[in-house]
């Protein structure tokens, strides 16, 4: 029997989160722009650091 003066817990709400490798450019840049555009949260790797820091400040203004 459940306590009554304890409230019910709600269950935690998913987050939608993504890793995306090779994202600085071509599809997985495409695919980093969509996904934050649906509320994921995303994590990006790539070799060319200043592409992808380009696209993380293009991203961030967007959001």
């Amino acid at each position: 029997m459940p306590n009554p003066e304890v409230p019910p817990v709600k269950p935690l709400q998913p987050h939608k989160t993504a890793l995306i490798v090779g994202g600085s450019s071509g599809i997985g840049a495409a695919l980093v722009q969509t996904l934050v555009e649906n509320s994921y949260c995303v994590a990006v790797v790539a070799r060319r650091e200043a592409i992808l820091s380009k696209l993380c400040e293009e991203v961030n203004q967007s959001a």
